[in-house]
């Protein structure tokens, strides 16, 4: 079990000779200073939206390490401190697998930058060999934990996105630098509080964004999740209703809801659009998306706006996430009820007057005059 292989490696420290621990930080080598600045090109590369060069950056941190450090009988690691070296070390020489080496973090993201390429790329099951290839070499790196729980998320693999993101919060916890702790913490509780939510484990979700809110108050990220779990408990605490507002899809709203989360009213729209793409019949006209794609503009500049510090792509895969959840919870209903119920009817009809309605300019949404 981890914690017990933490404390056990908090207590072996105690009586490691201080020679030792100073021994495994060492300077920078000219081939890390190197690799240090294809990562950081690379990084502005995939920020620039610019996959391929930046795929081609990590293939090349890659090969510095693969090509100088290749013995067969070394057990090769990649850290970012002295501790996580340390416990590696420690690890080697208790599986009694022979010689052990720490090199530089370097060469582990390498592989992380490589995922992340993959990524964008749409090449998942690349990415995910890549940090895989990068847990290999870093298996305390909650970053990389996070990351494949990630994948696994999209993948809709709920049980290795949960694996995933549990050994990322022990990692966390015991071998992450002090300065990246709450930052790996944070990440593994938001990927622990999303699955939660898809196996509506309300109050396990909400737990977990609050021990995020704890850290960094001004976590949007967990306060916009806390958000919707309050939102979806409100919801279904009421007998058959779902976890949207489908009286926000209506016809003409009150002044005073000039002031709705433009988010939630996007997620709204979209329910009557995936509700009548369900239940639509083979003879209907084709659906009209024009006023949902502008609600999704208006909700991605207002996200951006609230969020200045989130990355283009952060914000669209907000958005996405949000959406699938909404999806999901459609089409269960759909799947337990059937077309014909009155909420999937009421979703339906409200999609047709959307489609019906242009919106009147492009920071208004449907209804909100």
């Amino acid at each position: 079990m981890k914690i017990l292989k933490i404390i056990l490696f908090s207590l072996a420290l105690l009586h490691l000779p201080s020679t030792w621990a100073e021994g495994v930080q060492s300077v920078q080598s000219e081939l890390d200073a190197k690799a240090t600045q294809l990562i950081n090109d690379g990084t502005r590369l995939v920020r620039e939206k610019k996959a391929a060069e930046a795929l081609a950056e990590s293939e090349q941190v890659i090969a510095l390490y693969e090509g100088k450090f290749n013995d067969p009988n070394i057990r090769y690691y990649s850290a970012r401190f002295s501790t996580e070296s340390l416990m590696y070390l420690m690890e080697a020489a208790n599986k009694k697998a022979g010689s052990a080496l720490v090199e530089s973090s370097n060469w582990a993201y390498g592989y992380f930058l490589k995922a992340y390429a993959l990524q964008d790329m749409g090449r998942i099951d690349e990415a995910k060999s890549a940090l895989q290839s990068a847990l290999a070499l870093s298996p305390q790196n909650s970053q990389f934990h996070s990351e494949l729980g990630n994948i696994y998320e999209r993948e809709k693999n709920w049980p290795m996105a949960m694996k995933e993101f549990q050994e990322a919060e022990e990692s966390a916890t015991g071998f992450s630098p002090p300065e990246q702790k709450n930052l790996d913490l944070s990440r593994a509780w938001r990927g622990l509080g999303f699955v939660y939510v898809e196996q509506n484990r309300l109050d396990d979700a909400e737990k977990m964004y609050r021990q995020c809110l704890d850290i960094d108050k001004n976590d949007t990220k967990a306060m916009n999740e806390l958000h919707y779990v309050q939102n979806l408990r409100a919801k279904q605490g009421s007998a058959g209703s779902l976890a949207v507002p489908v009286n926000a899809t209506g016809s003409t709203q009150s002044n005073s809801q000039s002031a709705i989360d433009p988010v939630k009213l996007y997620e709204a729209y979209f329910a009557t659009f995936f509700a009548a793409t369900a239940c639509r019949g083979p003879d209907d006209p084709k659906l009209d998306v024009t006023n949902l794609v502008l609600a999704g503009n208006v909700a991605g500049n207002e996200t951006a706006r609230l969020n200045p510090g989130m990355q283009p792509a952060d914000v669209r895969k907000m958005l996405d996430d949000r959406l699938a959840k909404v999806k999901a919870t459609v089409d269960g209903q759909i799947q337990r009820g059937g077309c014909d119920q009155p909420g999937i009817k009421s979703l339906v009809e409200n999609f047709k007057k959307i489609s019906a309605r242009p919106m009147r300019q492009a920071g208004a949404a449907p209804g909100i005059q």
